[in-house]
């Protein structure tokens, strides 16, 4: 946004098309950047042609979650031969500060 008189004649212009009051438009407020911290957890089970096991992932999800920590990411690392022994969940929670 430019500064000096031609900035008031716009603030002028986008308060009068918006139909709002052009002291709206002075933010000064400086955001602020979230923070986050991150961890992983291992969902064990086994999953192959011989084997099936299904993981209770929302109990362990909902267990993480009554913490603050939510699901970011779900991984499954490939074994040797296409099967797998786990998950790997990438949880994420917002840092207070």
């Amino acid at each position: 946004m430019p500064k000096g008189p031609l900035r008031g004649q716009i603030c002028a212009a986008l308060a009068s098309v918006f139909g709002i009051d052009i002291r709206d438009l002075d933010n000064t407020a400086t955001p602020v950047m979230k923070k986050y911290e991150y961890k992983t957890v291992k969902i064990e089970f086994s999953m192959s042609v011989f084997k099936k096991g299904i993981p209770d992932i929302a109990k362990t999800l909902n267990h993480e979650g009554a913490d603050g920590w939510r699901l970011r990411q779900m991984i499954l690392p490939a074994e040797s031969g296409g099967g797998s022994e786990r998950m790997i969940a990438i949880l994420e929670r917002e840092l207070e500060e």
